[in-house]
């Protein structure tokens, strides 16, 4: 009872805790670290999702998400939050560089069979690439899996669940033919499932 009371007074003093008080109380654990606004809004504008069923059974569910310019803005200052100086400047720089060369995704995977889902798999299960208005197709240049603990990956990209695959699944955009704003579709074909994603490139 004594520890319920203390507990209660505790969060009463929290909520009027100032905002500077409740960051430093964030970065020392006390409180869950949140994505900012801005983070998640630019993640919901990138991201995709579809769901492939056959006699209401769930054959797969694809969310994508394409590092576009906004995106790849609000990813590194969210990145920023969690590193120093030097390593930020390191990240930044590769992300910025793969962003000027490739266009890539985030990709998570689900299906009933694991197998399935290994995009890294020898046996082609999957059809995977980009293609613009005109009908130009460009294949991956590398599909990698996610490494990064399922705790991390989950804080950037929250649509991930604890059963689907993750990747980042890049295309050399030398020989793509694309502008700003024209649109371009990401398309998984399979003998059981066809999806497809279109976006605005940027």
């Amino acid at each position: 009872m004594r520890r319920t009371i203390l507990l209660l007074i505790f969060i009463t003093i929290l909520q009027g805790c100032s905002g500077n008080l409740k960051n430093k109380l964030e970065e020392l654990g006390v409180l869950p670290k949140q994505q900012s606004k801005e983070y998640l809004s630019a993640f919901i504008k990138a991201t995709k999702s579809y769901r492939y069923y056959d006699q209401f059974e769930t054959k797969s569910i694809i969310k994508v998400t394409y590092f576009s310019e906004p995106f790849i803005n609000a990813y590194l200052k969210e990145r920023k939050k969690f590193m120093n100086e030097s390593e930020y400047q390191i990240f930044s720089d590769k992300e910025l560089q793969i962003k000027r060369s490739t266009i890539r995704f985030f990709v998570s995977l689900y299906t009933p069979d694991p197998d399935y889902a290994n995009l890294k798999s020898e046996k082609k299960i999957w059809d995977i690439y980009i293609e613009n208005d005109r009908g130009q197709k460009i294949y991956p240049q590398s599909i990698n899996k996610v490494s990064e603990p399922y705790q991390v990956v989950n804080y950037y990209f929250p649509t991930l669940d604890t059963w689907a695959t993750p990747y980042y699944i890049t295309f050399e955009k030398e020989n793509f033919n694309i502008n700003n704003g024209q649109t371009f579709k990401l398309i998984f074909k399979s003998v059981f499932s066809n999806s497809v994603f279109t976006f605005q490139y940027e």
